[in-house]
């Protein structure tokens, strides 16, 4: 967010740097996930492989801050499940889901602050009433230039390589307000990933997603259509260090027609984010359910349209009703 104030110093932190946890690796997939010592790993929470083995007793840089779970798994799955029925070409397989199928894993994160100073010019386009009693209208471009700065105190960015960034920021946002000092006990039953990614490369992101939030901004300011930037000249100041914290997901990893598909709850706001695989059977069968009503049409009004001259409303009729069948086949 933008303008507000979050102090990192507010949390206190443990004495201790770093905290001792099992680490094990997949050897299909190469990720390496951090168990407490006192739960068993059975697979790979980002690719199913269940053949991954414990790789040594590792410390872990103690993060200063988590989010616990607010979504217990049987509401995980009872949303996840709502979410997939909507999908008619959903496979009736993901329908089925339970709570077992989930697996809670704490996410890495930081939280950043930062200054986005910047001079922006853009362009845009409207209609201007001319002429006679101002009835003749005319699209005219207009120019816009703004500068300015935005303190971001607020901003996250995902700390682990291991989770995909697009699937990171999508589960997003997360109620950075509610954070706690962080403390093992909240670890007890779930997974946990290994932050790998430093402070540096965590501000070079934060920038990224500052300037796009500007952008994004100035763009909803301006009316009319065809809106862009035309130029930018950003300098971003870094903040305080950033804070390193843990927030909640739900994992449901599985396997369809041979290929892995990862589904995400986040474990704070019950959001959803996945991307579901289409059950080409059902595609078939409804590109048949359009097609063939179409050709028996097609049939019936082929000597119809004939006679009239309507042949151009035949062959649509026809081109339409292949494409919709080879459409579902493709």
């Amino acid at each position: 967010s933008c303008a507000s104030t979050f102090k990192i110093g507010d949390h206190e932190q443990d004495n201790k740097d770093s905290f001792d946890c099992n680490e094990y690796t997949c050897n299909a997939c190469g990720s390496k996930i951090i168990i407490n010592e006192t739960e068993a790993s059975t697979f790979c929470i980002y690719c199913g492989n269940p053949n991954i083995v414990f790789s040594r007793i590792r410390k872990i840089a103690r993060p200063e801050a988590i989010i616990p779970f607010t979504i217990p798994k049987e509401l995980a799955a009872a949303i996840l499940k709502e979410r997939l029925k909507k999908g008619f070409l959903t496979p009736s397989v993901l329908k089925k889901i339970t709570p077992e199928s989930l697996v809670g894993i704490y996410v890495p994160y930081y939280i950043n602050n930062l200054v986005y100073k910047d001079t922006i010019s853009a362009e845009y386009y409207e209609l201007e009433s001319t002429g006679y009693n101002r009835r003749n209208t005319q699209r005219v471009r207009r120019s816009y230039m703004i500068s300015g700065s935005c303190f971001f105190d607020r901003l996250t960015t995902d700390a682990s390589t291991n989770l995909n960034d697009e699937l990171s920021y999508r589960a997003e946002p997360f109620d950075v307000t509610q954070v706690v000092p962080f403390e093992e006990d909240y670890l007890l039953g779930f997974y946990s990933d290994i932050p790998d990614v430093d402070e540096d490369e965590a501000f070079k992101t934060a920038s990224i997603r500052a300037k796009e939030v500007v952008h994004k901004s100035v763009l909803e300011m301006l009316e009319g259509s065809n809106k862009k930037i035309l130029s930018s000249d950003p300098s971003i100041d870094r903040g305080s260090s950033p804070l390193l914290a843990m927030f909640p997901m739900w994992f449901l990893t599985y396997k369809y027609k041979g290929e892995m598909n990862t589904a995400i709850v986040n474990g704070q706001t019950g959001k959803v984010v996945c991307g579901v695989p289409i059950d080409k059977t059902k595609l078939t069968i409804t590109a048949l359910a359009i097609f063939i009503p179409l050709l028996l049409l097609a049939l019936f009004l082929t000597p119809i349209l004939i006679l009239s001259g309507g042949i151009q409303l035949y062959i649509a009729i026809v081109v339409f009703g292949f494409g919709a069948f080879f459409g579902g086949l493709a």
